[in-house]
């Protein structure tokens, strides 16, 4: 039985280096968390942002289906979040009355369909406010709102961009090659691994 590694086979038969590929398809994703540090610089730059508690709560689904995307719970910093996107002006009348304590400083984005991940997929909690508000108030905590749900699907599309262009990359031939190279495997001429 004949034994090569990846590049002897890429030379001597391109079918059996081709097969090789096709087959660890998902070598670089399939035993390990190749996600985790997507995820973990994602979460830092939200916290910068207003968005606390988001580690353990981000979930995704991907990369070539219907229904694929990245969703995230996190609590909401309200005034950390206005001041981060430079919009505590935008929204004055709100921010008085977060220092005041007549608006509660924050809220909660949590998953709200268990079956897809995606920027769509997850509802805000009502801002809560403690004595009647104005009018004008009210309607710029309806905008604040809203604001703040563009902006969440704005960071669920940027995490799953992220994601998926991890993906890609670890699941390249280029890059399968490569670990299967620095790991000196060896193979048999049906693309059978020999460890």
């Amino acid at each position: 039985m004949k034994l090569l590694n990846i590049e002897e086979w890429e030379k001597e038969d391109i079918e059996v280096y081709n097969t090789i590929i096709e087959k660890l398809w998902d070598f670089n994703i399939s035993d390990t968390e190749w996600y985790e540090y997507t995820i973990t610089e994602f979460t830092n730059d939200i916290e910068a942002k207003g968005f606390y508690s988001c580690y353990d709560q981000v979930n995704f689904s991907g990369f070539h289906s219907q229904g694929d995307g990245a969703c995230f719970d996190a609590d909401i910093d309200i005034f950390d979040f206005l001041r981060s996107t430079k919009k505590l002006t935008d929204f004055r009348n709100v921010v008085r009355n977060i220092k005041s304590e007549n608006i509660h400083r924050g809220a909660y984005l949590t998953r709200d369909n268990t079956r897809y991940s995606h920027e769509c997929s997850y509802s805000l909690d009502n801002i809560e406010y403690y004595n009647g508000l104005s009018r004008v108030t009210q309607k710029e905590l309806m905008e604040l709102e809203e604001y703040i749900s563009n902006y969440y699907q704005d960071l669920c599309i940027e995490l799953y961009d992220k994601l998926r262009v991890e993906y890609e990359y670890l699941t390249s031939k280029e890059v399968i090659k490569e670990s299967l190279s620095v790991n000196n495997y060896l193979f048999n001429e049906v693309g059978e691994m020999h460890i």
